[in-house]
């Protein structure tokens, strides 16, 4: 699992995935970067996806994937997603930041360090919904608290928080922390009550 693997002319001379995992990757056309070496590639592809420059000078990633357990789930550095129907575990960058703290999600927090296993990096990149026209400070209201670690990039904010997942039997969350869905299949985390 994470190894890389031969996708689409990507990692053409790795060896293939073990029986029962998939090989998942990025099209080289679609992300269209160009590139001198592996190096140029690792900001449009996590290291942990195996950034390559391919032969055509494009930046290319794949990796190895195995399917997510009979409750949804994965092994830590790795989280579930849904491919074209099938549940597989992506590989995912791991640090040392826990519940709460910031994680760098796109343009926000990018010197944030990655949460630990086992926890999710929940965020929201620079919106025109919410603007900030002076500071940081117009950010926080209803919609983003104080304790999300906001950020005011461009006069547009973001957050972005380490979360777990919540527990199935309450209590939900650890104190501290107050459930919320998120994503289309709205997956329930445990997010950073405002203070």
């Amino acid at each position: 699992p994470g190894d890389p693997c031969p996708f689409n002319g990507t990692h053409a001379d790795a060896d293939y995935c073990q029986a029962g995992m998939a090989c998942l990757g990025y099209d080289r056309d679609v992300v269209n970067t160009p590139c001198d070496s592996d190096d140029d590639c690792t900001e449009v592809i996590p290291p942990v996806e195996n950034p390559e420059c391919a032969d055509d000078s494009l930046c290319g990633g794949s990796f190895c994937a195995p399917p997510c357990d009979e409750n949804g789930q994965c092994d830590d550095g790795f989280v579930p997603d849904d491919v074209s129907g099938d549940c597989y575990c992506i590989p995912v960058m791991t640090g040392d930041a826990v519940a709460g703290d910031p994680c760098p999600f796109g343009d926000i927090n990018v010197s944030a360090d990655y949460c630990v296993a086992g926890l999710s990096c929940i965020g929201m990149e620079p919106s025109d919904q919410i603007l900030c026209p002076t500071d940081v400070s117009e950010c926080i209201g209803d919609d983003i608290y104080s304790t999300w670690n906001p950020e005011c990039i461009g006069g547009e904010c973001g957050m972005s928080f380490c979360a777990a997942p919540c527990n199935e039997t309450e209590p939900y969350c650890d104190t501290g922390f107050e459930q919320i869905l998120v994503g289309l299949e709205e997956d329930c985390f445990c997010a950073p009550e405002e203070l």
